[in-house]
């Protein structure tokens, strides 16, 4: 009897078990039921009193983190969903109201600018009398300025000379123009006499029919200098230069003689007759300088002494040597090198760099006056070179020396203490004489090199710079 005893103890209280889990099963959806009721009350409760203004007051109040901590403590969870879900709302209504405004900027920026566009399009056909447009049109037929345009002294206007040498200018594209173009204020002209004309070239094997002095440079320079000095109603006889900004500078012609000289020159001094004739030549007549269009001198092997035959009247000048002009600033009397080459100490030794830098950096001793000894090709006649003191403005125009052996070589671009007094001495000397000084052989490159060497020169008083660089140095400041 005990174990169905057990058995009915056991149904009863699975019994009781299954009707308690039914009562609670029914108590929590009779809570869930009254709970959403609550929850969705609150919820329209909420809506009803919160408002938008104080929507932003909670959200400014959670700008901090102790206003966050209040505003969390007196509200709910419902009125914190409602301001979570309202920010989420704000967010997404923020991102679509940027869009939308920058697309409607950018539209009306392009718009705006097509718009100007069109008007400034129409602008201009409109107003033909703009200045551009007049500019434009200036001289043209039917237009403002018709006639106008023309001057007839207007073949280098709007250039102007810088003292520059246009060094073997005949190999140019277009020879002479080129170096007027830059404003190169003198030209070169390398000569050989063959069969009783003066042909022009760097060596014979350059040399043809065609490329004459005459057909360079003299025929050329009487076109220019026609129109430079017309004849009207208004002016004759004028002696206007090639260069209209500055009628009165003269351009140097410097000839080059490569043959012998005294049979050479006198074929020279024939072919400048069509300037002679004009009154085009800086002459030299009864003591006086007579400053012309065109200034003649004669370099490499033109014979002093044929340069000096008449001591009353010249049209050509000599081309001195500055390397032994070299004249101490702090003496009044000149002196010269007594070696004829001041910088030999600076060449020696190709090889050693480092023996070079300490060689130039030697003081500068100059020794008494020293007569240097010529080919028979240097002065026509004779031996030895005229006395340094026969050269001056009379019968000379230029003093010049080769840069690299008067100088020396440079290192980085500067002119250590010796060879700048190397050069000041012999600028001294040149200027003394009343001459142009030039140096010739210039460094070349590097770029940056070359022009603070040109600096240096210039400012050191050199009178005119030897360029092959023509657009280099009609660009540069050198002064």
């Amino acid at each position: 009897m005990s174990l169905p005893e057990d058995e009915e103890s056991e149904r009863l209280l699975t019994v009781d078990h299954d009707n308690n889990g039914e009562e609670a099963n029914a108590a929590e959806s009779s809570l869930e039921a009254v709970a959403l009721p609550l929850i969705d009350d609150s919820r329209q409760l909420g809506d009803r009193r919160i408002t938008p203004l104080w929507i932003w007051r909670q959200r400014l109040m959670g700008m901090t983190v102790r206003g966050r901590r209040r505003r969390d403590d007196h509200l709910g969870a419902a009125e914190l969903a409602v301001i979570s879900e309202k920010d989420q709302q704000l967010g997404r209504r923020i991102v679509v109201q940027r869009v939308c405004m920058g697309w409607f900027v950018g539209s009306v920026v392009l718009a705006l600018a097509f718009l100007v566009g069109m008007v400034m399009g129409l602008a201009t056909a409109a107003w033909s009398n703009d200045i551009q447009q007049v500019i434009a049109d200036w001289g043209k037929p039917g237009k403002q300025g018709e006639g106008l345009s023309w001057w007839p002294t207007s073949f280098s206007r709007d250039i102007i000379p810088i003292p520059c040498h246009s060094h073997n200018d005949y190999w140019r594209r277009v020879p002479l123009y080129s170096a007027l173009r830059a404003g190169c204020i003198s030209v070169e002209a390398d000569v050989w006499l063959f069969d009783d004309d003066l042909y022009v070239g760097h060596d014979t094997s350059a040399l043809t029919r065609n490329r004459t002095l005459r057909s360079l440079y003299v025929d050329p320079l009487v076109d220019i200098l026609t129109k430079q000095n017309p004849s009207t109603e208004f002016a004759n006889n004028t002696r206007n230069g090639v260069f209209d900004t500055d009628p009165g500078m003269s351009l140097t012609l410097l000839i080059d003689v490569k043959t012998d000289g005294r049979e050479t020159w006198p074929h020279v001094v024939a072919q400048l007759e069509s300037l002679r004739e004009r009154n085009w030549l800086t002459v030299f007549k009864n003591g006086a300088i007579i400053p012309g269009p065109i200034t003649v001198v004669g370099t490499g092997n033109t014979p002093f002494n044929s340069v000096i035959a008449n001591q009353t009247y010249r049209d050509y000048f000599f081309d001195a040597p500055m390397m032994d002009m070299w004249e101490d600033p702090d003496l009044e009397a000149g002196s010269t090198w007594d070696g004829g080459v001041p910088a030999r100490v600076l060449v020696e030794s190709e090889d050693n760099t480092v023996e070079d830098e300490k060689l130039a950096d030697r003081p500068f001793q100059p020794s008494l006056p020293s007569p240097r000894i010529r080919s028979p090709q240097d002065d026509g006649d004779a031996l030895t070179a005229p006395p340094v003191d026969n050269f001056n403005s009379s019968n000379s125009y230029y003093a010049s020396a080769s840069f690299s052996d008067a100088v020396g070589r440079t290192w980085r671009g500067y002119l250590n203490e010796r060879q700048l007094n190397i050069v000041r001495g012999q600028l001294r000397g040149a200027h003394r004489r009343g001459l142009k000084a030039r140096y010739w052989d210039l460094p070349r490159w590097p770029i940056g090199k070359r022009n603070r060497i040109w600096k240096i020169l210039v400012a050191e008083g050199l009178d005119t710079l030897n360029v092959d660089d023509l657009r280099g140095a009609s660009k540069g400041w050198w002064g």
